[in-house]
């Protein structure tokens, strides 16, 4: 393996019964999976450092795209590292590997790392989890290999299926749907703005300076990301099926609640959707992006309010009237299916639980809303 500095062979040392590869020339260390917490122990307990200063502990974090440096490459695969920042305001930036999950810090990295985390109660937390994400990875694999002989035997239209896809429904609309539109055009512009201004291989850096991050959020690493992740989205074909999505079935809940009601509640349907992931990915690095949480909870709502609608769907290359309850039901039951799937397989890509969690919400709330009217309706019958 090649140092990603100065492109000298990494040596492999001992250091304490710790193995790890080190280039000699510029002092940088890499770490497999599972090497680094070990060696930040050990390190911690050789070495003292001073606390941190008040300064130190509250200064603000730095745009990670301010950093003038060279993407590296990875030792042991040879693709580009994402740089991150070790938490949110430590401004220590190391690199990973996302195939590998490998890691690359420089000669004065690691002694930062270990002092910001003495001096910081709640980035321990953050250290804690990141530890256990690394020790869980190989078991990760390991499972995946296990069940790869299970996935081939399970029929292939229960493994693939991620939607049952609406094309359009039987429910005309009396008023300009100006809500929707609104946040159709914010996450059409947010993308733009994304493909325009970030470079592809930047957009990992991206997901992870503005996408919700469920250990950081954690350890208490709380900001305006649990509201920016729900404008970011990682392709186009995400993004325009989360709009068709919205545009489908947002206008007609939109028009029972009102443009500034409508708002409010698909905020609150996609905070509710991202806390439901965080709730089940508590130790997980990887970036919450996406409308989906918000939009299911716009879905959760229609199910309530327009339940005998037909929704024209294609099914298995036919095209099927079907009222909404049976759709919204098995759209829901898929996405139950999956997030099992997940759990058994340790691996996906999206947040099934997300989905669940905002469709779940979507619908309580706006049965107390109903609930509520109910309640002041017969009160005004009893006056």
């Amino acid at each position: 393996m090649l140092c990603p500095n100065c492109q000298k062979p990494l040596q492999a040392i001992n250091y304490h019964s710790i193995k790890i590869d080190m280039c000699a020339r510029c002092g940088g260390l890499w770490f497999d999976p599972q090497e680094l917490p070990a060696y930040l122990e050990t390190f911690k307990a050789i070495h003292e450092f001073p606390p941190l200063t008040i300064s130190e502990v509250t200064q603000k974090a730095q745009n990670i795209y301010t950093l003038a440096e060279q993407q590296k490459k990875c030792p042991r695969c040879l693709l580009p590292m994402n740089k991150f920042n070790y938490a949110y305001n430590s401004n220590i930036f190391l690199d990973r590997c996302p195939t590998c999950q490998g890691l690359w810090a420089d000669r004065d990295e690691i002694a930062k790392v270990v002092r910001f985390n003495q001096g910081n109660p709640l980035i321990n937390k953050l250290a804690a989890a990141m530890a256990q994400e690394q020790k869980g990875f190989q078991q990760q694999l390991d499972t995946m290999e296990s069940l790869s002989s299970l996935a081939k035997s399970v029929p292939l239209f229960l493994i693939l299926p991620k939607i049952i896809l609406p094309l359009a429904d039987d429910n005309p609309r009396s008023s300009f749907p100006w809500a929707t539109l609104s946040l159709i055009s914010l996450n059409l512009a947010a993308f733009i703005f994304q493909i325009i201004f970030i470079p592809l291989g930047k957009w990992p850096t991206l997901f992870q300076q503005f996408g919700l991050v469920p250990a950081q959020f954690m350890a208490g690493t709380i900001g305006l990301n649990i509201v920016t992740a729900l404008f970011l989205h990682g392709g186009v074909f995400h993004l325009l099926g989360n709009m068709f999505f919205l545009w489908l079935f947002g206008d007609n809940v939109e028009e029972k609640f009102g443009v500034i009601k409508f708002l409010l509640f698909y905020l609150a349907c996609g905070l509710a959707a991202s806390l439901g992931h965080v709730y089940f990915n508590k130790t997980s690095f990887a970036p919450l992006i996406g409308a989906s949480g918000a939009i299911s909870g716009i879905m959760g709502a229609y199910l309530f309010l327009f339940p005998k609608i037909k929704i024209k769907t294609l099914f298995f290359f036919k095209i099927i009237e079907i009222p909404s309850a049976v759709f919204f039901t098995s759209w829901l039951g898929l996405q139950l299916f999956n997030s099992w799937w997940a759990h058994l397989t340790h691996h996906t890509n999206i947040a099934w639980w997300a989905h669940i969690g905002g469709f779940a919400f979507g619908w309580g709330l706006i049965c107390l809303i109903n609930y509520g009217r109910k309640i002041e309706s017969n009160r005004g019958v009893a006056r």
